[in-house]
């Protein structure tokens, strides 16, 4: 899976199904594919609170390559693809909008007259330690990947605000 856009992707979903019973064989199996007898029971699909299954099926009916088979034989095969989106609210409203707020509080330092100085800086360096560890905690729930996804860049723009903020009232 590609998690560029994560969490607000999309993923081509494949179910390579291959039948064991060569064309070359003395009974070969041929697969029709009858599109208005194929549909999805989207009320059957368990992951309807993560993913949200997206109409439409798409069938390729295709022979084997004869050079990956021993025999050197072609056998009939069936993809079926179906795409599916994942849905975004649980990490808007866990990460996205506690990191928002976040930020907005750290503006509030600005409100703090300038001769204090100290207050300024303490209330800053709070929302600096808040910000560290609730990303700590979040990334528990992100996957880990050797990649930065749009999730990643959001959380890191945050922090970057917020430390400009502490810099501004040193």
């Amino acid at each position: 899976m590609e998690l560029d856009n994560f969490p607000f992707d999309s993923q081509e979903l494949n179910v390579h199904l291959r039948v064991n019973n060569a064309n070359e064989d003395e009974f070969p199996v041929k697969l029709v594919f009858q599109q208005d007898a194929s549909k999805i029971q989207t009320s059957l699909f368990l992951l309807h609170n993560t993913w949200h299954l997206l109409s439409g099926l798409a069938f390729q009916v295709t022979d084997s390559d004869s050079n990956l088979s021993g025999r050197g034989f072609t056998y009939p095969n069936i993809i079926i693809k179906a795409k599916v989106q994942r849905r975004p609210l649980y990490y808007v409203m866990n990460v996205c909008v506690p990191m928002f707020s976040f930020v907005c509080m750290a503006f509030t330092s600005f409100f703090v007259p300038s001769e204090d100085a100290g207050d300024r800086l303490a209330l800053s360096l709070t929302l600096v330690l808040t910000a560290a560890a609730y990303k700590f905690v979040v990334a528990g729930m992100l996957p880990a990947l050797g990649y930065l996804t749009m999730l990643d860049g959001y959380v890191m723009w945050c922090s970057f605000f917020i430390f400009v903020i502490v810099i501004e009232n040193a």
